[in-house]
């Protein structure tokens, strides 16, 4: 909790985030992006592969970075480009 009110960054998932903002279940997601859901499962346990990134980032329109690394501090920038 320590390095959360201190605003250090700390290491999250984008899925989570994206869930979370638009209050969907990963089956929900996969759909949305129009995928399966087993696509989300493995791109959420084992990390988006480029190809994925790039497509999923296009349909977000969420920039490509955040499916490589995402912390703390990038949720008010990430909200803010989905709920455009």
């Amino acid at each position: 909790m320590d390095k959360y009110y201190n605003e250090e960054p700390i290491e999250i998932n984008i899925y989570d985030v994206i869930e979370r903002i638009y209050n969907l279940k990963y089956d929900q997601l996969a759909k949305m992006l129009n995928v399966s859901s087993g696509v989300v499962c493995y791109a959420r346990t084992r990390g988006t592969i480029a190809r994925r990134a790039a497509e999923f980032s296009n349909k977000l329109n969420l920039p490509i970075k955040y499916f490589k690394k995402v912390t703390n501090l990038d949720i008010p920038e990430i909200e803010k480009a989905l709920l455009k």
